[in-house]
């Protein structure tokens, strides 16, 4: 490579790594959403049975059947609370079936992989507060803040499913 080359990767690299890092958020969180397709990088294809047997694990890692798990309505009752800057906020609280559900499956996720949450997460850890999450980007000359509109609403099982790998990919 030429010395122009790694000069201009060194200008540039304070514009491109940031956006390198938004596309990635944003990518897995289409996929996620089953909103685009996988790359083949998954090193092993789902088949039918493949599935079965990881639905039929997690199943029995929160005991709970297939029935209960897939057939609980999915209820919330919404409850406007005032922000302090004016307007509201929208709460969606679960009904108990639902959130007894949640609960097993937040446990799950937080046994198998609660280690490898970063620790500069803050959302659901004891302790952590809008605060603790603010006050590492103190005197940054730029933050960029992101939020996904509506995005809790618009997971449904079919997500969780393809998410979960409890389906064959295609």
């Amino acid at each position: 490579m030429n010395g122009f080359f790694w000069l201009a990767l060194i200008l540039f690299s304070p514009i491109w790594v940031p956006l390198f890092i938004i596309w990635g958020v944003i990518s897995w969180v289409l996929l996620a959403l089953g909103l685009i397709g996988e790359t083949q990088t998954y090193s092993r294809r789902v088949t039918p049975e493949l599935a079965s047997k990881r639905e039929r694990r997690f199943l029995k890692a929160i005991d709970t059947s297939a029935e209960a798990f897939w057939e609980t309505e999915l209820s919330y009752e919404e409850i406007k609370i005032p922000k302090k800057s004016g307007g509201f906020r929208t709460l969606s609280i679960p009904s108990e079936d639902l959130k007894i559900l949640q609960k097993k499956v937040a446990g799950i996720i937080d046994a198998y992989h609660g280690d490898m949450v970063h620790g500069c997460a803050n959302a659901f850890h004891r302790g952590r507060s809008i605060l603790t999450n603010a006050r590492p980007h103190l005197g940054c000359k730029v933050l960029v803040k992101l939020d996904i509109v509506d995005f809790f609403p618009s997971v449904n099982p079919e997500h969780a499913r393809r998410f979960l790998r409890f389906k064959e990919c295609r």
